[in-house]
């Protein structure tokens, strides 16, 4: 969990994980290298799954909860991944959310709960892309046959930024 720019977010971030399954881990993060970052936070962890949130984004209620269930019952998963309600500002200033559509699920900047010896195996993918590092190592997993499991439930919600996304204004 890097920690850095968005302290407008950070604490809301920060509240959304208490009552979560989870060990949390706050880093100081690698300025211009989000891969790097995660790198760091998951050789740090212990547990046998392993997971990151951006400070600017907050977890459901239920997120990790639904994943970890899911990969309980279905142990021959990796991975479990969530959907995600995605946040902005219109062109005066509100914070609108677009909701999921949940039978449009990826991985990718979603809610996603790895087991922690498969992103050892991949972990060095994280290190070679600054903006979007899981990205890559999901598509190296998924060439490999990695079994990801879909809860369907809404684990995420991600904060866009027009300045990223002009067909937001």
């Amino acid at each position: 969990f890097p920690s850095h720019d968005r302290q407008d977010w950070f604490e809301i971030c920060v509240a959304s994980l208490k009552g979560q399954p989870i060990t949390l881990l706050v880093l100081s993060g690698t300025r211009g290298n989000i891969g790097k970052g995660r790198y760091q936070g998951f050789s740090l962890g212990k547990h046998q799954y392993v997971s990151f949130v951006d400070p600017d984004d907050l977890v459901t209620r239920n997120g990790f909860k639904d994943c970890l269930e899911l990969l309980n019952k279905q142990p021959m998963l990796d991975g479990a991944y969530t959907a995600e309600d995605q946040c902005y500002k219109d062109n005066k200033g509100v914070w609108r959310v677009k909701k999921a559509k949940p039978e449009q699920g990826s991985p990718v900047h979603h809610l996603l709960v790895l087991k922690r010896s498969l992103v050892e195996q991949y972990a060095s993918d994280l290190l070679f892309e600054a903006q979007y590092p899981e990205t890559r190592m999901l598509q190296h997993m998924k060439s490999d046959g990695v079994n990801l499991g879909y809860t369907q439930s809404v684990g995420y919600v991600w904060r866009r930024y027009r300045k990223e996304f002009p067909w937001q204004r």
